[in-house]
Formats: C-alpha cells, sequence, structure tokens
C-alpha cells in the first residue's frame, strides 16, 4: 500500500476500500472464522490502514505483525487521556491501562514483583489443586453443564481475588462490578458507575489492611503506595485493573481454547484434546496456540495510542497527534511469522516467542505467566479426569456473547459419559 504521501493518488476511494470502516462487521460464525476477513485483506495490501471510527475519527490499524509489534513497542506510542473516550475504545477513568510515563511506571512498580515468572510458578500447585476441585464437583452434576460457569469462570476470579485479598462474603459483588465495567461502548454509565463504587470499596479495604495487615496484594498495594508517592485513588484503580485484567479474558481464552482443543483434529488423527489426554507433556504448546489463536476482544486490537511524534510503521509514516492501533490478533495469524496460521498447531516452536496476545513495551500484560499457569491447570484438571469430555452441541449452535468486549459464548455445553456405580472420582 502506498505511503501517506501519496495514498489519495494510487489507493482507491475509502468506500471501495473493504477496510475503510472500524470496527468491522463480525462474522457469522466468531468459532469457524475468528479473524473477519477485512483483517487479511489489510495485512496483505501493506500491514497498516487508516480507517474511519463510528464517531468520524481516523486511526491507522495494524495488521502485520511487524507493525503491530512496533505499536507497541515503540515509544513514539502512548496511552494517556487525549484517547482515553476514543470509540469504540472507550476505557474507564484513570485505570493503569490509560496512564504513561513516570506516573504509570511508579504504579506498576506497586506489584510487578508478584508477577514475575518465579512469583507465578509459586501459584501451580495451588491453581492446580482449585482446579482439580472444580473439575470433580462438576463430574458429581448430571451432564451436560456450562463449562464456563462450572470451571472457567470460577478459577481465574478465584485465584486473583485470593491473590489481592478480597473477602470471601464481598466476591459476587466484585464479579458483578468487574463484569459492568467490561460494558460495551455505548453502556459507559453503567461502566463508570461500577468503576466509582469498586473504588470507593478498594479505598475502605485498604484503609482496613494498612491497620491490620495481611499477606495479600492489598495489603502490599496500601502499604507501598504513600512511601513511593502513589496516590490513593491511583492505588484503589490499580486493584481494579489488576482484577478486570486477572479474570475476564483469562476466562474466556480458556473456554475458547478447550472449544478448540474439542473442534479440531491433530494430525495424527484424534481430537486435539483426545491427543493431549494421551500426551499431556504437550500441554503447554497447546495453551501457547490457544493464546495465539483465540481472540481476546471483539475489536480484535489492544488499546489504541497517540503518537507523539512523526514514526514510520512498516513503511507508513503515522504523524504526530495521529491515533493508531495494534492488532494483536491480526498478527498473531501472520503467515512471515506463523507459516499456515490458520491452522490449529500445537507444536509451533514459536507460539511463545512471537505472541503478541499480551500486547508488549510498557503496557506487556503483568500478568502473562499467571494466566498461562491457570489455563494450564483448568485443561490439565479436564485432561486427567475427563478424557472423554465432548461438547454437547454444534459448534454452529453456539451462542456468542456481543454485550461485552471481551470475546466469549455464552455458555460452553459439554458432556461426558456417566461413571460407572462406585467408580473413583478421577475416572
Amino acid at each position: 500500500m502506498a505511503s501517506s504521501i501519496d495514498r489519495a493518488v494510487t489507493e482507491p476511494e475509502p468506500s471501495a476500500c473493504p477496510y475503510a470502516q472500524f470496527p468491522f462487521p463480525r462474522s457469522p460464525d466468531p468459532h469457524a472464522q475468528p479473524m473477519e476477513p477485512e483483517w487479511a485483506a489489510l495485512r496483505e495490501a501493506g500491514g497498516v490502514a487508516e480507517v474511519s471510527l463510528p464517531g468520524g475519527q481516523k486511526i491507522w490499524l495494524a495488521a502485520s505483525h511487524k507493525a503491530a509489534k512496533t505499536i507497541f513497542h515503540d515509544g513514539s506510542f502512548v496511552r494517556g487521556h487525549e484517547v482515553d473516550n476514543l470509540p469504540p475504545f472507550q476505557s474507564v477513568g484513570e485505570l493503569i491501562l490509560t496512564q504513561r510515563g513516570e506516573r504509570h511506571r511508579k504504579i506498576r512498580n506497586l506489584v510487578m514483583d508478584a508477577f514475575t515468572s518465579r512469583a507465578a510458578e509459586k501459584h501451580r500447585p495451588s491453581v492446580q489443586a482449585l482446579a482439580d476441585e472444580y473439575v470433580t464437583a462438576m463430574l458429581a452434576t448430571e451432564p451436560p453443564t456450562d463449562l464456563i460457569t462450572a470451571l472457567t469462570q470460577q478459577i481465574p476470579f478465584e485465584v486473583i481475588t485470593r491473590l489481592l485479598g478480597v473477602p470471601t462474603k464481598d466476591g459476587e459483588e466484585f464479579r458483578a462490578w468487574s463484569d459492568d465495567i467490561m460494558a460495551p461502548a455505548g453502556e459507559e454509565h453503567r461502566a463508570l458507575v461500577a468503576a466509582l463504587a469498586m473504588l470507593e470499596y478498594n479505598k475502605r479495604l485498604m484503609a482496613v489492611r494498612r491497620d491490620r495487615p495481611e499477606d495479600d496484594l492489598i495489603t502490599t498495594i496500601a502499604q507501598r503506595a504513600p512511601a513511593i508517592g502513589v496516590t490513593e485513588d491511583d492505588a484503589g484503580l490499580l486493584i481494579i485493573a489488576l482484577l478486570v485484567g486477572g479474570w475476564e479474558t483469562t476466562s474466556s481464552v480458556a473456554a475458547g481454547g478447550v472449544l478448540r482443543l474439542l473442534t479440531t483434529h491433530h494430525p495424527s488423527g484424534p481430537t486435539v484434546y483426545r491427543y493431549l489426554t494421551q500426551q499431556p507433556q504437550h500441554l503447554p504448546g497447546a495453551v501457547a496456540e490457544i493464546v495465539r489463536t483465540v481472540p481476546t476482544s471483539w475489536g480484535k486490537t489492544g488499546l489504541p495510542r497517540l503518537a507523539i511524534q512523526d514514526t514510520v510503521v512498516d513503511g507508513h509514516t503515522i504523524k504526530k497527534g495521529e491515533f493508531a492501533a495494534a492488532g494483536h490478533d491480526a498478527g498473531n495469524h501472520d503467515p512471515t511469522v506463523f507459516p499456515d496460521p490458520d491452522r490449529f498447531d500445537i507444536h509451533r516452536p514459536n507460539g511463545v516467542t512471537d505472541t503478541l496476545a499480551f500486547g508488549g513495551g510498557a503496557h506487556y500484560c503483568i500478568g502473562v505467566h499467571l494466566a498461562r499457569i491457570e489455563i494450564e491447570g483448568m485443561i490439565g484438571a479436564l485432561l486427567r479426569q475427563v478424557p472423554d469430555l465432548e461438547l454437547a452441541c454444534d459448534p454452529a449452535e453456539l451462542e456468542w456473547d456481543y454485550t461485552t468486549t471481551v470475546h466469549r459464548t455464552t455458555a460452553l455445553p459439554v458432556t461426558w459419559p456417566p461413571l460407572p456405580s462406585g467408580a473413583p472420582a478421577d475416572r
């Protein structure tokens, strides 16, 4: 595609361009075709293009792996209040996702040591035990059941609320607030009300933990924040970001991952799920491929950035003051990085190293290691206890939830043969 200087001469009129308007029309079957064809057209035409948003604003979309990675990593692109209300990407208030510079660094450093690879590994046994408990409880019910409510929604929520130190009695209120905060564009008031309510709760809880400290992240945040100049509001908003970021997307990716495993065949013949019951050593590779291929949002981009200086991205000049968004899901389907990208291949050698699913740069997902452990824990428990798990409906019959920004089904019905009388719970 032509550069920004001469595109008016060599490119078709916007109305003739298949990707001129964003968001793109949703795929009729988000499972069978998770990436809209406009993303492939954009990538094949040069990887970067300027499109129109519903409000008439212009934004550059990056669909190639190289371009998306540049927008994530290049310091010329920043988050901040200038782009917080850019439809359809609205975010709530001053969450850490919208901040930049020294303020962002200080807030992030409050909890960085709790999310390192080594720190996350310490939670692997407890995550695995928790997942086993939930799968055992699921098997005690009559199939079919909804795997989302039975497992994939439960584990990430319990893990992050335990890590934070949210009192058990307040868990459901936190869950409701989190759902409201993830409300789609057009329901900003609902999201704002929930965020303000959670913020006030967090500030009260931090005050309690300063007087009566416990071994949890809320205590850590409450004690460290004043010492490094982080305000009480910023500390409370960090707790919101950790809860929302540590639950909703992990849950939806895990559910989408099980769907992929149950409906995709391994080259050796069986479904990938059945293959993994016999070859569990390939579970980390399967999780890497799940993370690469299961979209995390309906928009399939990261939050937009503002160019603070003219910057060349994959041959295109994005000027100072213009907006750009990295299509991380499109980048994860770039054939120059992932050969035959639409093939679900649990043996890819670069699934972990080259994925863009967790973003990059200053806003790289802080919970990346814990998220992988949670997904491995949930799927591992299923593989061990329910080797004959099956989808309880035709994939085309699944209903998709368009009331949230998170890419997910409303339910994932699964079934399994009943246990013989007197059989052990671990099958």
